[in-house]
């Protein structure tokens, strides 16, 4: 549903009720003109202050100072939405500015210093909302857990994890949007009116099997149409982790390093999470130590009142 705030008074003010949908706002950031320099999606890609040319410096700054509006006031999830091609670093023909990268993760290492910050996505997001609960307890909030499915990695199935999937996808090459998949490619390109058209089988190649109801996804063998466990081996483990050492609070982060629009420095390998030694903690810091998993990329910040 795309209604402008901006504009149209009272549009985002509750109205329309429509009972069972849930309307995530996409808050805006606002550059040092004001509500007369909002940005949107990949606001990275557009030029601050009026300019046509991009900034990383003048955007990182402006990225901060509209979180810190949030974060000072009501305290609203702000979130980044992003296409993904604009980032990829292995997509044939795109080439990312990587101080650009730079300058995003800056952003994310920096938002994860302030007090009781989480990158959440917005189906975590809802998941507290709809039940709330306080920090001491959010390592019961089952969407903010990540379970990770035990498959052998040495097993080949196309399940959506890469070392079992490798060599199994289908590479659907439509013009507009050139896609991947487990399932066989379409005959056409999937469209509003034809969401799922018929499946294109290739010489020497037979048809994939669809998930079925009763299979999880990361154990269902689209090729063979088997699911290769049963209720009692279809199992999944808890890999919650703290996340830190980050400062004071230990909310996250550390993986984007210094960020300068002059001179970008080499991209950086990427660090868990946990890199740190908590061994050196003490005790105290531990009940201020965030649950959360590192299951989404991009997602949304929420700042806990």
């Amino acid at each position: 549903m795309a209604n402008n705030c901006l504009t149209n008074k009272d549009t985002c003010r509750g109205e329309p009720k429509l009972p069972g949908l849930w309307e995530i706002p996409m808050y805006a950031f606002f550059d040092s003109r004001g509500v007369s320099g909002p940005h949107l999606m990949d606001p990275w890609l557009d030029g601050a202050g009026g300019s046509t040319k991009v900034n990383n410096t003048a955007t990182l700054e402006y990225m901060k100072a509209t979180f810190t509006d949030h974060y000072n006031n009501k305290r609203q999830p702000i979130g980044l939405y992003t296409h993904p091609i604009h980032l990829s670093k292995t997509y044939p023909g795109v080439s990312p500015d990587p101080k650009m990268i730079d300058m995003i993760n800056a952003f994310l290492d920096w938002a994860q210093e302030q007090q009781n910050v989480w990158i959440v996505s917005n189906e975590q997001l809802l998941a507290w909302v709809r039940n709330p609960v306080p920090i001491s307890q959010l390592d019961t909030v089952n969407a903010l857990k990540c379970s990770t499915p035990q498959v052998d990695a040495s097993q080949k199935i196309c399940n959506g994890v890469p070392q079992n999937e490798a060599g199994l996808l289908s590479h659907c090459q439509f013009s507009d949007f050139p896609f991947y998949t487990c399932y066989g490619c379409p005959k056409q390109q999937p469209s509003p009116s034809n969401p799922n058209p018929e499946q294109q089988v290739s010489d020497g190649q037979e048809l994939r099997y669809r998930l079925p109801s009763n299979c999880s996804t990361p154990f269902w063998d689209p090729v063979a149409g088997n699911c290769i466990c049963t209720s009692s081996t279809c199992t999944f483990a808890d890999n919650t982790r703290p996340i830190g050492p980050n400062g004071v609070n230990l909310t996250g982060g550390g993986i984007g390093g210094a960020f300068d629009n002059e001179t970008s420095a080499a991209q950086s390998a990427y660090l868990p999470f946990n890199n740190g030694d908590f061994s050196t903690l003490p005790r105290d810091v531990w009940s201020r130590v965030v649950i959360a998993c590192v299951c989404t990329l991009l997602g949304r910040f929420f700042t806990k009142l």
